[in-house]
């Protein structure tokens, strides 16, 4: 065991914060260093998967075919054109990110903090160098035949890492196709582009609680509460920001405060019973508002 000194931990925290950048990266993969990385790997793995070991065995590349798309689409198509399955199991690269780097870094520290040789085998030292090349892709389906998804041409994330575009695709592949976010829930192009055009028998309809509040929010609180008939509970302000506590028409309660970063309004599912902000505001964060000192 070692001590974390503010140097190890700055040092890691850069490290970190690079390999996060990485992982939203919108950086084409160097094509060629991945497809030579996966190569090595099969060669070094070939026991597990006899047709790769019995391929190589004949001199001949442990990879039949690379396939690379563009978008999610093109991949589900080309999986299901090599028999592989659209949901077979994938190699993340981008999101395998963190723990890859631990394991990088954890060798690295070991050696230096302890003036000894690695404890990893030179086969395991070269899985993760190999790992690392891989990070700079999307998803990877690894068969005989490689399916490799590319990182997208643009990638927009909130502060806790979400997928999230309040104005725009958060997620646009290089092939055009674009895929809509907000915090982190999958919405329709309408919702993000267009939300003049939600209507209230659509929010109603809607049977995912967390894309029902976005389209509220999208619709507007203030319009919604008077067009579909909610009951406003109670309002105070939190902080110096105004929040209300609304009963929609199905019975459900939600709390609705203010970003004070963003200024964002957003809701809250809140529980059954509580007749005023703080109830609910303390039922969903588990304890007492007294103990609040500060919102950042």
């Amino acid at each position: 065991m070692y001590e974390l000194t503010p140097e190890i931990e700055a040092r890691i925290d850069a490290v970190y914060r690079q390999k996060l950048a990485q992982a939203y990266s919108c950086t084409p993969a160097d094509r060629p260093a991945v497809e030579a990385a996966i190569l090595r790997l099969y060669e070094r793995h070939q026991d597990l998967m006899p047709s790769i070991g019995e391929r190589l065995k004949a001199g001949q590349p442990g990879v039949r075919s690379f396939i690379w798309c563009e978008s999610l689409q093109q991949a589900r198509k080309a999986l299901v054109e090599t028999g592989i399955g659209p949901h077979a199991t994938a190699y993340w690269g981008a999101g395998d990110t963190g723990w890859i780097t631990c394991l990088d870094q954890a060798d690295i520290l070991d050696k230096e903090l302890g003036n000894k040789a690695s404890t990893l085998t030179e086969a395991e030292r070269a899985d993760i160098d190999d790992a690392m090349i891989l990070t700079t892709c999307g998803l990877i389906w690894m068969f005989d035949d490689v399916v490799i998804l590319d990182q997208p041409a643009e990638i927009h994330v909130d502060a806790q890492g979400n997928m999230n575009n309040e104005s725009g695709p958060a997620i646009l592949w290089r092939d055009g196709t674009a895929e809509w976010y907000i915090g982190g829930h999958r919405v329709g192009e309408r919702i993000v582009m267009h939300p003049e055009t939600i209507t209230v028998a659509e929010i109603k309809a809607e049977p995912n609680a967390e894309v029902r509040r976005i389209m509220i929010a999208q619709f507007g609180l203030e319009k919604y509460v008077e067009a579909a008939g909610a009951e406003v509970v109670d309002e105070d302000t939190y902080f110096g920001y105004p929040r209300i506590l609304i009963r929609l028409d199905d019975d459900s309660m939600w709390l609705w405060g203010t970003d004070s970063g963003t200024g964002r309004i957003y809701g809250m599912p809140a529980f059954e019973g509580v007749t005023t902000c703080r109830e609910a505001h303390e039922g969903i964060c588990g304890f007492k508002e007294s103990l609040i000192t500060n919102q950042s």
